[in-house]
This record gives structure tokens, sequence and C-alpha cells, in this order.
């Protein structure tokens, strides 16, 4: 998955070229394009898998952060930019949305997975990262489908039970400021009224949730550790808190893969 994810692959070189556009950039868009042309060329093994799952050693990612969602909003920033990504982008797209589980609230982090399994909300699997990518392709593409499917699934997951979306912590990458920041995007693009309202009762929960007896701010809800860290820590937070509040532009966001 780091040859070719949002993190540490060729969806994030993509990404980082964002308005400096050059070779690099279009030979790793070339090279999404013949891996969304046949997503099963994704299939590898997950660096976290656990060890009663080496019978299943090679799965699909789905998210935004190592997966299928990231590859394609790259492909879409990209499409953007030159043109000539829409079948690739199309094929990975409609696969994505094959995946989508309505009445587990949104996406499994891959293939393979039981139905249930595996679903959270968050930046970097689940339903708002995968959403977001969506509603990008749609941008990039002209065509409502996707956008339609992902605003569904946002909704869907906003009347859910809270426990259904498996909060780790306040962080951006699956915890609360991550939600926060992915309703909030979307809404600016779509002018979605309930999601902008979810997104600033998140940021308020957020910003509420600030523990002065911390090291850094904020205490784990399940494993993160109180961190200084971007993804998964408290400088993460607070770019997101002062995004929120009007005192920095939102431009960082589409390194997140956010539209």
């Amino acid at each position: 998955m780091y040859d070719y994810d949002l993190i540490e692959g060729a969806a994030g070189w993509v990404a980082a070229r964002i308005g400096v556009w050059d070779e690099g950039a279009r030979a790793a868009l070339d090279y999404l394009a013949w891996l969304a042309s046949d997503i099963q060329r994704m299939a590898c093994p997950h660096p976290l898998q656990r060890p009663g799952e080496q019978n299943d050693p090679e799965r699909i990612d789905l998210g935004m952060a190592h997966g299928v969602a990231g590859v394609i909003f790259a492909l879409s920033i990209g499409h953007e930019a030159y043109g000539g990504y829409s079948d690739p982008l199309r094929i990975a797209a409609d696969r994505l949305c094959d995946y989508y589980l309505e009445n587990h609230y949104g996406w499994p982090s891959s293939t393979g997975r039981s139905p249930g399994e595996g679903l959270r909300s968050a930046w970097c699997y689940g339903t708002p990262g995968v959403a977001a990518a969506l509603i990008q392709t749609s941008r990039a593409l002209g065509d409502l489908t996707y956008e339609e499917l992902g605003l569904r699934a946002l909704h869907r997951l906003i009347d859910s039970p809270r426990s259904k979306w498996r909060l780790s912590d306040f962080a951006l990458c699956h915890g609360v400021a991550g939600n926060a920041l992915v309703f909030s995007r979307v809404a600016a693009v779509t002018g979605d009224e309930k999601l902008r309202l979810t997104a600033e009762a998140l940021f308020d929960e957020v910003a509420g949730s600030f523990d002065e007896s911390t090291r850094f701010g904020y205490r784990a809800l399940d494993t993160m550790p109180d961190s200084p860290s971007f993804l998964t820590g408290v400088a993460g937070i607070g770019l997101a808190l002062l995004t929120n509040a009007g005192l920095c532009d939102a431009s960082w966001t589409r390194y997140l893969g956010l539209p």
C-alpha cells in the first residue's frame, strides 16, 4: 500500500504537487490510473494484520489513508488538471460504491471483512473519508451519482448511534476532529446544512475536551496516546480548530483528500 497510498505513496505525491504539477506527478497519476483500472492490483498484505488473519494474506484497502478512496481522490484532481483519467476514475469509484454496506452505516476498512467488521467513522477508514473522495470524484467528472451516495452515507452515519462510530481519540486520523473536519469541508462544497451543524457540534466537543492535566491536552478515548503529532495528536487538532474558527484558510485540507 505504501507504493500507492495517500500517506506515503503515489496518491500522496500527487496531492503534494497540487498547483505545482510536474513530470513526476504525471507519472504518479499514470501509475494510479493503471491500478484503478483493476483495483485487484491494489491487493497487498496489510502491515497491521492480526495473527489470526494469515489465511487472508491479501486485501484491498478501501479507505482514504491507505486505499482506494485516496487513489480516486488523487486521480480526480489529476483529471481536473490534465483530463484523460475519467475511465479509470469511474471504474475504481464504481467498485468502491459496490462495497458500501448501508445496513452497517458505511464502508469496511478493506475487502474480505465480514459485514459490520472493521467499520468505523474516520478520515483514514470508513464513511467520512470514502464519502469525501466520492464527492470530489463527482466534482471532477461532472456526475452527481457519486456525490449522492456520499451524502446519503454521511447522513445515515450521522443518524446512527454514536457507539457505531468507534472513535479512538480526538485527533484527525480516526478521531472526533477528523470527523468534524470532513463534515465541515463536505458541507462547504455541497451546502449541506445537516453536515455543517454536525461539524460545529463536533468541533465544540473537541474544544471542550481540552484537558490541562495532560501533557499535550487530549486524553485518548481508546488506544492512541496523548501526542503532539499531526495526524494522531494535538498539532492536527489545533490546526482543525483554527481553520474552523476562520483563523487560517482551509487549503491544507486538500492534502488530506478533502474537497
